[in-house]
């Protein structure tokens, strides 16, 4: 019967509410049944009838519906609220679906929902320490982030956004007294993201030498991976373009490009060769840029570049 249903509502057959009422009869532990009566119904606009159903779904098993749950949120928070289950299965489906809202007021007014019931949800405080880092709240940012380490102790991410912030907020100081504490007991990839930060944070204090010996350690540990290598050049560009050494930048740039050719590093190239008044590279990069996106903007970069030159 479920099966006949899903046909049913696949050929918007008038039947199919009867298909699935009787495959709810028969199976009633299953979620799939109530997945597609929330279907039918949103799709004949009984829209409270349909989050009645999603509801019924979310407390057998949230993962089944989650794709629509937040196919909601993105549109209307109190839509995704409304399905949330209110049986054991609550707190589950809530932390859920704040993962598929990242951004946005949706995201601000689910999260700040989800909050009031689970002060401590990973999701709704990342997000919200964005949120108030955006708004210029800085420490009150770091200490959500601090919360979330406390509470969410297996999620290293939170160590990384600390840095991450601090760089972003130019807070050096903090960042080279603490990093190298912090590293300890981190998974390789976090370790490797903090060092990049270390990296980053040393070449705007100035201290050139020591970010280049954070970019050597970060090399060696990517030997054997094309992207991971490749990325050290970019990071190296980086720490070029942040002393203004715009040339050191593009060969960087380069190599990394030539190590995993990837097409953001392609725009980078296009964008310090023509600050470098280097019409060749820029044109190279523009040309490839050209083939591999033709609509990303790199056509137009080229042709007009060809132009000025038919000019000249």
């Amino acid at each position: 019967t479920l099966m006949a249903a899903s046909e049913s509502l696949a050929h918007k057959d008038p039947k199919t509410l009867a298909w699935l009422n009787r495959s709810m009869q028969l199976a009633p532990g299953w979620a799939r049944p109530h997945e597609l009566a929330f279907r039918w119904l949103w799709q004949h606009g009984q829209g409270r009838q349909a989050l009645l159903e999603l509801k019924a779904a979310a407390a057998i098993d949230p993962g089944t519906i989650a794709e629509a749950a937040c196919r909601l949120g993105q549109v209307d928070a109190e839509w995704a609220l409304a399905a949330a289950p209110d049986n054991e299965l609550r707190a589950r489906y809530l932390e859920r679906i704040s993962g598929c809202i990242p951004a946005g007021p949706q995201s601000a007014a689910f999260d700040a929902a989800v909050l009031r019931e689970l002060p401590n949800a990973l999701f709704p405080l990342w997000h919200e320490a964005e949120r108030r880092f955006q708004d210029g709240e800085v420490d009150e940012a770091l200490d959500l982030v601090a919360r979330l380490r406390r509470t969410q102790p297996q999620f290293e991410h939170a160590v990384v956004a600390r840095y991450d912030m601090l760089l972003r907020a130019n807070r050096l100081r903090e960042i080279v007294s603490e990093i190298d504490t912090a590293l300890v007991g981190l998974s390789e990839q976090k370790q490797v993201e903090l060092l990049r930060i270390k990296a980053l944070a040393l070449a705007r204090a100035g201290s050139i030498e020591l970010a280049r010996e954070a970019l050597a350690e970060l090399r060696r540990r990517s030997s054997t991976d094309p992207q991971r290598l490749s990325q050290t050049y970019t990071l190296e560009g980086q720490i070029h373009l942040e002393v203004k050494q715009s040339g050191g930048a593009l060969a960087a740039y380069r190599e990394a490009y030539r190590i995993f050719p990837d097409t953001t590093t392609l725009y980078m190239i296009a964008s310090i060769a023509e600050g470098l008044g280097d019409r060749a590279q820029a044109l190279w990069a523009y040309v490839n840029l050209c083939q591999r996106e033709p609509l990303g903007g790199g056509c137009e970069r080229r042709n007009a570049l060809l132009a000025a030159d038919g000019a000249n």
